[in-house]
């Protein structure tokens, strides 16, 4: 049963997004359903280890609704259950994984596992602050509100992020990030851009700071580079589609 695990709560995170796509109204039960087998699963995997990692679980469910809140704002039906399936695909990697290293009774500090944990959080933001940008320019959220909630995942996430650093970082350096990724924010909320831009522009700057960190390689002048080159092709690109 233990081995079926990961198959199992994956399948029925894939029904929580069939029922979500289905009945939009029910999007907050159906929701904390899947977040609560989150949980579920990763008691079960972790065992008397669950609370040590309290915030791995915390993560993994702002993942699971930074999936959600893209995946509803989609027209496309076929593209909208395409992507679920890719989605249900990932999540039966993350407790794959999960169980296997759990299942040694050691850290989570394997190699594979960090480098899939840092792909899932990099794209929990881009799909989290993508979806943001939507739901500020078309639905009137408050921008302030979108702000704050993007700044709470940054916060939590890179929390957990920083200890797969391999040295150890200033305490200043996730307030100077929350600082500086709110500037962008705010300028990118500014310009004539798309919200797939304006959320492309967010996952990119903090990829390019967090890999920086995380690896300790030398190259933040290459780093910065490709970061302003990226920024200025798809502004380039926005600007004349707009």
């Amino acid at each position: 049963m233990g081995s079926l695990l990961p198959f199992i709560t994956a399948i029925l995170l894939l029904v929580s997004f069939w029922q979500i796509l289905s009945n939009t109204d029910g999007i907050f039960w159906f929701s904390g359903i899947a977040v609560l087998l989150i949980w579920l699963t990763g008691q079960r995997l972790a065992r008397r280890r669950f609370w040590q990692f309290i915030h791995l679980w915390v993560n993994l469910s702002l993942v699971y609704l930074a999936q959600v809140l893209f995946t509803i704002l989609l027209i496309s039906d076929p593209v909208k259950y395409w992507l679920v399936i890719v989605w249900t695909l990932i999540w039966a990697g993350v407790f794959w994984l999960l169980r296997n290293y759990f299942l040694k009774l050691k850290d989570i500090n394997d190699a594979d596992y960090l480098s899939f944990n840092r792909f899932l959080y990099y794209l929990g933001l881009w799909l989290l602050a993508t979806s943001l940008f939507y739901w500020i320019t078309f639905i009137n959220f408050s921008l302030w509100y979108g702000l704050l909630i993007l700044l709470v995942a940054i916060w939590l996430w890179t929390r957990e992020l920083l200890l797969m650093a391999e040295e150890t970082v200033g305490k200043y350096f996730l307030w100077l990030l929350l600082l500086l990724t709110g500037q962008i924010f705010l300028a990118t909320y500014l310009l004539p851009l798309s919200f797939l831009v304006s959320g492309t522009i967010i996952a990119l700057w903090y990829y390019f700071m967090m890999d920086f960190i995380i690896s300790r390689e030398k190259k933040f002048k290459k780093y910065l580079f490709f970061f302003l080159a990226g920024v200025f092709i798809l502004m380039l690109i926005s600007f004349i589609n707009y």
